[in-house]
């Protein structure tokens, strides 16, 4: 946000300007620049001066110099940024002073008027040429142009703009028309009356500007009440250079706008140079650091995997084993019937096969009250083929502790632990080593991805920069 600031010497016609250009631009239209008031006050001041102006034809009455109330605005450009615009009553004698005299020398008002002359990036020196014209002496012209001249040369050296408005130069054009000066052309006007001026305008380039401005164009004469003739504004009357005046405003302020990024880029990327330095040189320690944590995490995860590796390694193996002798007979295989002989006695005990299965050299046991009988058969029992062993036990039929069972010879397979061989070793060691390489090699991996990940959203942070602003302007309404 730019500062404006709006001086101007007695019977330079402040009041009427400032109530016209703020009564032109205050309508919000989007594209175009438009004004707003800051305080109350400064709406009421240019709603008075501009229902005398336009309603009653009449001009509002001077104000007298150090009397002019603080009047505010802010400034609406197309680019959607507010800028304030002040405007400061400076008598030739007050700008004198504070470009010549030491600050505690300074009135209240005077160091009011230093401090905004200093804090504004445009300055807009509302200037009467008539006051020069008509200085009698060499003197009397030095005393009207070295203020401006002072106050030109502070701005300038500040890197400030600014715009020389020539206010009355409709009163003047007879005698600039005598003089040779092209109406058009305002700085032939200031090299007329104000060479040291126009000097200061012709070596600041583009940063420093000269307009006509009428913001009253027509005029119609009439005498008052006294019988002087006098002339007031015209019914519905049109302003001139005004137009021109908020062009060259509104470009000015995106030209600082568009300093002021440019210089924020150039302090960024100064910034983000040192910041680069420092932070290529923490890329380095950093991946000396990072190389010797990943290298210790490696070699940690190798060692804690390979330990673990070796305390689950099996130094035997389970091997089935064909082997030959007496084995259970499955259930399904034999039957077992108990004859009863005499009461309570039991007599026989008949083995015999229930499928096609033969029976090497079987045999049974024979459990009942704590004691084991075994009978025996020496040969072959061929399928559909039973034996019968007689023999009493004296139990009961059915007792429920009497218990049977049924063996024979037969194949079987049987797993056996083993030892491993010294090929079987070295084959599961290596194996289980290159597991374990790979398992360090992915945890050394995804540390390598967080610490790399971590230092690259510090490095990628960096600042937004707005683009420069456009330069194609709307045209002001007059």
């Amino acid at each position: 946000m730019a500062q404006i600031c709006i001086i101007g010497t007695e019977g330079a016609g402040k009041t009427v300007f400032i109530s016209v250009f703020a009564t032109r631009h205050q309508e919000m239209t989007p594209g175009f620049p438009w004004m707003a008031y800051k305080n109350r006050e400064t709406a009421r001041y240019v709603a008075q001066n501009w229902s005398i102006l336009a309603d009653q034809q009449d001009w509002p009455p001077s104000t007298p110099a150090g009397t002019l109330p603080s009047l505010e605005w802010e400034l609406h450009t197309p680019d959607g940024v507010e800028h304030t615009m002040k405007v400061q009553d400076a008598p030739g004698q007050d700008i004198r002073a504070i470009f010549d005299s030491p600050p505690e020398d300074l009135n209240e008002k005077q160091t009011e008027l230093l401090r905004t002359i200093r804090e504004s990036d445009i300055l807009l020196f509302l200037i009467n040429p008539g006051e020069a014209i008509r200085a009698a002496t060499a003197i009397e012209r030095a005393d009207v142009e070295i203020p401006i001249a002072m106050a030109l040369r502070n701005v300038l050296e500040r890197n400030t703009r600014a715009a020389i408005l020539l206010s009355l130069h409709d009163q003047l054009l007879p005698y600039f028309d005598s003089i040779g000066v092209p109406r058009s052309d305002p700085l032939e006007a200031i090299r007329a009356c104000l060479p040291t001026v126009y000097g200061i305008i012709r070596n600041a380039g583009d940063r420093l500007k000269a307009f006509y401005v009428a913001s009253i164009a027509e005029t119609v004469p009439f005498v008052d009440n006294q019988g002087n003739a006098r002339s007031r504004p015209k019914a519905q009357f049109e302003s001139e250079g005004l137009a021109e005046l908020m062009i060259w405003l509104t470009m000015s302020l995106q030209d600082i706008r568009n300093d002021e990024i440019n210089a924020e880029r150039e302090k960024n990327a100064k910034e983000q140079s040192a910041q680069a330095e420092k932070l290529n040189a923490a890329k380095k320690k950093r991946n000396w650091w990072t190389g010797f944590a990943l290298l210790g995490l490696f070699l940690t995860s190798l060692f804690i995997g390979t330990g673990i590796v070796d305390a689950n390694t099996p130094t035997h193996k389970n091997v089935s084993v064909n082997k030959r002798g007496y084995r259970p007979i499955p259930q399904e295989y034999w039957k077992c019937e108990i004859k009863q002989g005499d009461v309570g006695v039991a007599d026989d005990i008949v083995f015999f096969n229930t499928s096609q299965y033969h029976f090497e050299k079987p045999y049974i046991d024979v459990s009942f009250r704590g004691k084991q009988f075994r009978r025996e058969y020496g040969g072959t029992l061929s399928a559909g083929y039973y034996v019968t062993w007689e023999k009493t036990y004296n139990f009961s039929w059915g007792e429920k502790d009497a218990r049977i069972n049924a063996y024979c010879i037969m194949d079987y397979a049987e797993t056996e632990s083993q030892p491993l061989t010294s090929d079987e070793k070295f084959r599961l060691q290596a194996t289980n080593q290159t597991i374990a390489t790979l398992i360090s090699l992915v945890i050394a991996a995804v540390g390598a991805a967080i610490v790399f990940d971590c230092w690259n959203k510090h490095i990628k942070k960096n600042q937004k920069i707005p683009p420069p602003l456009p330069r194609s302007i709307p045209l002001p309404r007059q």
